[in-house]
């Protein structure tokens, strides 16, 4: 008889032992809380009716600017956007670029531009090139404007238009270009000749098509357009029967039609001229004659003096006159544009070799020094270098003194821009 097996204790429950935390049975449904549930249900009512409204834009926008979405303005969009990092220095110093026998300087947007007879190129503010296009020019003109960068080659037959992404549109004229003009809002303007005529103007909108094409006997002298394109001055000359010259001052409005708002016969040659929106002034060797849209309004006598060299925006126009003494001061005057007035007489020690101005600012060359006058305040700042080639001034104030194979940055000018740039950064 076998042994009956002994009998296992019984497991006694001991409180802390076990698995901590395990739940037996079902687990109980909670309701939400009435207050979030009801924020839910609104957040969810407007997120479908922002995202409606977004596609309703994007459909619109689509269908109103199409012919605006493009690849170049998207790329464009891409190459406008700034990468630099916080403390970064932006601003230009030094571009150095390659020298050429002919060559003309711009500043186009935030690239500094350079044409010579073999192409265009823009540079960044870190000197690296953005756009490199191959032109052949015997004398490449600058034109710079807003939108587009007009460069034509100056009694040749070539001329092309560009962005800072590409080239956008080239073509090639049947007689040479006399001179070429960009407005800021981006129609341009040629002048050539024909086979009957002396001049042929032929102004473009800013998608490339000819809207204007007007001929005159006459020779050309100059061809502007106003910064919005919708006012075009012509100054232009012919030879009289006996030898004499005669001077033409033609102010067009072109905003729905073609339509000669005066023209002004002179015995004398105009020697500089400047658009604006409402009026033009224009330079003569026995003074500066004003004009608003119906004729000419003043007349500003050099009292016998000759005029040797000018420069003008459409804000200020200066003049350099002759000095009857050998290395001594020569007298320089300050015009405003728009008023038709006289803003400053003043003297410049040595003989000036070059005038530029930009905006309400003038630049006086010679060939050691160069003298920056603020003609608002009267202010002037000193730069010692050689006569430059050109100045070249930005949008954003930036002043360069281009020669041949390098151009420097000299100064930071108080423009519209840059007061608008420095004000928003002081309120950020």
């Amino acid at each position: 008889m076998t042994p009956a097996e002994p009998k296992k204790p019984a497991k006694i429950a001991v409180l802390g032992q076990g698995r901590p935390g395990r739940q037996y049975g079902e687990k109980k449904a909670f309701e939400p809380d009435p207050y979030y549930a009801k924020l839910s249900r609104i957040s969810r009512f407007w997120r479908y009716i922002i995202t409606f409204c977004l596609l309703i834009f994007a459909v619109g926008m689509t269908f109103l600017f199409s012919d605006e979405i493009t690849a170049e303005n998207f790329g464009l969009l891409l190459r406008n956007v700034s990468f630099s990092f916080p403390g970064e220095n932006v601003e230009f110093t030094t571009v150095r670029y390659d020298a050429d026998l002919e060559m003309d300087y711009a500043a186009y947007k935030e690239y500094f531009a350079v044409a010579t007879t073999t192409g265009v190129r823009l540079y960044d503010h870190r000197g690296n090139i953005a756009l490199d296009e191959k032109l052949s020019m015997t004398d490449p003109t600058l034109d710079a404007g807003e939108r587009y960068l007009l460069a034509y080659d100056c009694d040749g037959y070539n001329y092309a238009i560009c962005n800072s992404i590409s080239l956008l549109y080239s073509g090639k004229e049947d007689y040479p270009i006399y001179c070429a003009d960009m407005s800021d809002e981006g129609s341009y303007l040629l002048v050539s000749m024909s086979s009957s005529y002396r001049s042929h103007i032929k102004v473009y909108n800013r998608n490339f098509k000819q809207t204007r094409s007007l001929t005159v006997d006459r020779y050309p002298l100059s061809a502007k357009l106003c910064d919005g394109g919708q006012t075009m001055l012509y100054v232009s000359y012919t030879v009289s029967a006996t030898g004499m010259l005669q001077g033409y001052v033609n102010l067009y409005d072109l905003s729905s039609k073609t339509h000669l708002l005066f023209e002004k016969t002179y015995e004398s040659l105009p020697l500089h001229a400047v658009v604006f929106e409402d009026g033009a002034a224009v330079v003569f060797r026995e003074g500066i004659r004003f004009y608003n849209r119906f004729g000419e309004y003043a007349f500003l006598s050099f009292e016998g003096k000759t005029p040797v060299y000018c420069g003008s925006s459409d804000e200020v126009l200066a003049l350099s006159f002759a000095s009857a003494s050998v290395g001594g001061a020569q007298e320089i005057r300050f015009y405003d544009c728009r008023k038709g007035t006289l803003i400053a007489d003043r003297s410049y020690e040595g003989r000036v070799g070059m005038i530029s101005v930009m905006g309400r600012y003038v630049c006086l060359s010679d060939d050691v020094k160069t003298v920056i006058v603020d003609t608002a305040s009267g202010k002037e700042q000193r730069y010692e270098g050689a006569l430059p080639e050109k100045f070249v001034c930005s949008p954003d104030g930036t002043l360069f003194v281009c020669y041949g194979n390098k151009a420097e940055n000299i100064a930071q000018l108080q423009t519209k821009e840059y007061e608008e740039q420095t004000a928003s950064g002081e309120d950020a």
